[in-house]
């Protein structure tokens, strides 16, 4: 949510950093031996990795459709695990941070433009045409993430009822 930093309340669909960029704390049970049970982990986690890590850690099943991988690895210690890069959606944009870069692509204008987040933190300077070989890299990435969610949506659709419509309208997600 926006409180007027940007001019907005509540929710709007831009994909700048001070909205996209927020921190994941997953709560666990202390250890048995009374050790310290905390873990900081200074990489990108993504909404959809939510659901496979609550999967996994309660022994259940991963789900059979949806994107996102399981973030045990984090909770465990295991260094080797890494997201690479974190998808973010808007109602009319879609953006891909991967390291200190950051690609948009504002569907309603057929734009992509790109953010070179350690020089320009608040991702306000298109900075595409000075690096169009890191341009290419991100555009592929988020052309094929589009395309996947696209095929995915198909044939996914779920009836809701009066009132789930109801509660959905009055948080602002759908008209």
């Amino acid at each position: 949510d926006e409180f007027l930093e940007n001019g907005s309340l509540y929710h709007t669909n831009l994909l700048i950093e001070s909205l996209i960029r927020v921190p994941l704390v997953i709560g666990r049970i202390p250890p048995a031996d009374g050790g310290a049970s905390g873990r900081f982990y200074d990489g990108m986690a993504r909404h959809v990795d939510v659901l496979p890590t609550i999967a996994v850690e309660v022994g259940g099943d991963l789900p059979k459709f949806g994107q996102g991988s399981s973030l045990a690895g984090i909770l465990t210690g295991d260094s080797d695990w890494q997201a690479g890069y974190s998808i973010a959606e808007g109602d009319f944009c879609t953006s891909i941070n991967k390291g200190s870069w950051k690609m948009m692509y504002v569907d309603t204008a057929g734009v992509y433009q790109l953010f070179k987040l350690d020089e320009d933190p608040l991702g306000l300077v298109d900075v595409r045409e000075r690096y169009p070989m890191e341009a290419e890299r991100l555009k592929t990435i988020l052309d094929e993430y589009l395309q996947s969610a696209a095929q995915m949506q198909q044939g996914l659709g779920v009836e809701l009822s009066e009132d789930a419509l109801k509660r959905l309208r009055a948080l602002g997600y759908i008209e």
